[in-house]
């Protein structure tokens, strides 16, 4: 059993850990960043930082790097075992802070991150590694997921590993060696022009790095031009199908930079909206989702297909020509060769996942599972409804009944709330600092500025500093902020639940097929 980890934001230091699957004992692990005691780790990873890998990073220790941090590098998502070469690829994610001039002190390209690394999988020892982005200061993660294939590149037989991670530009590299095939940009990127094929590297583009304080707006953002949604191959049309999205971050040095346990350390000047700054400083274009068939021999799309939502769903192709995804609440299937959508279903609630197909008894079937979609871009898009796995076949002559609604988004009567003395542009800084990631359209939910808690002193203490929810996922702060911060911070909730707009009102619940 071979497992990564996650958190680089919160201060890991990633690995990789193989475990017998009869008795859990471990049998070796690799690390991704160095150590930062500068000690071997008695581990497979040992001899490469020695090496090669420990030298890519700066050697001089200053407030906030990656000896405080753990450096990042953690591998959430692709792992990848290759059987016909014998061979184990791991992706590899963000550093630890973004900021590579806090991290490394702007020095070296900082391996493993944002690097597909390729191991002998009994032993975990080295073969290769390929960076995709040397010197990471964008959460431009490799993590994605990684693709097997054997392709004819000029007339030859290759064994090719494929990605298309965070940065924009989509790889294809000897799965033997590592060396760099091509790469093109799947997505508008501007944070490098190409990738020069003769050294591997990209080539960045000016004020990409926001030296010295400037501000500098990219894409893509932290949010990908693609995420952890799957792709999906097809050997017939020879082409990979991609969930991408089109994001954008503005990046800027902070005036002052400590890292904090339990705060989402990024190393960038972060902002949320205050009594002293009522409107985002510096806003964003819309996100918007693509479903591209792409060509990774000719490297470039044979088709596009703008989707409904930003946040766009994993992928699934079949061998019977069909290419099926969901965005926001719209099911579609579109021809693999063209993009030319066939049919559509109002799924009546959000969907991200991809989906599966299986058969039973010379039927083939088609599941789905629907409900929030609750990542990111799509959380606050539709109302949370409870999960639901929507099954399809041909000719399949069920209705289903109208989607259950899930509980009503809270509506607070601010009269009932008690007095605070607290102060709101103090409580924004801990907001910032602690809450807003999660809670406010990011990754989780509840919207804090919306919910009945903040109503009462006690209830908030007892829930942000104690733990009262916390077999529910919401953990206590009380290691991190004292009482009167916490005031702060229900004072500055209190601001946003009267300022704040309305959420939209929900679409209707019951879906259909076209």
């Amino acid at each position: 059993v071979i497992i990564g980890n996650g958190g680089a934001e919160f201060g890991m230091r990633g690995y990789v850990t193989a475990y017998n699957a009869d008795t859990g004992k471990q049998k070796w692990r690799f690390y991704t960043a160095p150590n930062p005691k500068g000690e071997p780790d008695n581990a497979a990873s040992d001899k490469i930082f020695a090496e090669v890998a420990n030298k890519t990073w700066s050697q001089t220790a200053k407030k906030g790097d990656w000896r405080e941090s753990g450096g990042g590098g953690t591998v959430w998502d692709a792992i990848v075992y290759d059987a016909e070469l014998d061979q184990l690829y791991l992706g590899v994610g963000n550093g630890n802070p973004w900021n590579h001039g806090i991290r490394s002190n702007g020095e070296g390209d900082n391996l493993f991150l944002s690097s597909i690394v390729a191991l002998k999988p009994d032993t975990g020892e080295y073969v290769w590694h390929y960076q995709t982005t040397p010197g990471e200061s964008w959460d431009y993660t490799a993590t994605q997921h990684i693709m097997l294939a054997d392709l004819q590149i000029d007339g030859a037989a290759r064994r090719v590993v494929m990605q298309a991670p965070k940065n924009g530009f989509f790889y294809v590299l000897d799965a033997a060696t590592g060396k760099l095939i091509s790469a093109e940009k799947f997505q508008p990127v501007t944070w490098a022009s190409r990738i020069d094929l003769a050294t591997g590297r990209p080539v960045e583009t000016p004020g990409a790095r926001y030296p010295d304080g400037a501000r500098s707006q990219q894409m893509s953002g932290p949010i990908g031009a693609h995420n952890w949604q799957p792709m999906a191959w097809s050997p017939r049309e020879k082409l990979v199908y991609i969930p991408a999205i089109a994001s954008y971050q503005a990046y800027q040095d902070p005036t002052d930079y400590t890292f904090q346990l339990g705060e989402w350390n990024t190393g960038q000047r972060r902002r949320v909206v205050s009594p002293s700054q009522p409107q985002p400083a510096l806003p964003m274009p819309t996100p918007r989702g693509e479903l591209v068939g792409w060509d990774p021999v000719a490297q470039k799309a044979r088709w596009r297909v703008a989707l409904p939502a930003p946040w766009t769903g994993g992928v699934l192709a079949t061998d019977g020509g069909l290419v099926f995804q969901a965005s926001g609440r719209q099911f579609s299937a579109y021809s693999a060769a063209s993009g030319g959508r066939l049919w559509t279903y109002d799924t009546a609630a959000n969907a991200i996942a991809p989906a599966v197909t299986y058969a039973i008894d010379g039927t083939q079937y088609v599941a789905l599972m629907v409900g929030y979609g609750g990542a990111s871009a799509a959380a606050g898009v539709l109302p949370r409804r409870p999960g639901r796995l929507l099954v399809f076949k041909l000719d399949g002559a069920v209705k289903p009944p109208a989607h259950p609604e899930g509980p009503p988004p809270p509506r607070l009567d601010l009269t009932l709330a008690a007095p605070t003395q607290g102060d709101a542009e103090r409580g924004s800084l801990v907001y910032r600092n602690y809450c807003n990631t999660c809670h406010s359209g990011g990754i989780y939910f509840p919207n804090l500025a919306r919910s009945p808690v903040i109503l009462e002193t006690a209830t908030f203490r007892a829930v942000v500093l104690d733990g009262a929810l916390a077999a529910g996922g919401m953990a206590g702060f009380r290691r991190f902020f004292d009482e009167n911060e916490t005031e702060d911070l229900r004072a500055y909730l209190l601001w946003r639940a009267r300022t704040d707009p309305a959420p939209p009102p929900a679409p209707p619940s019951a879906g259909h097929a076209q």
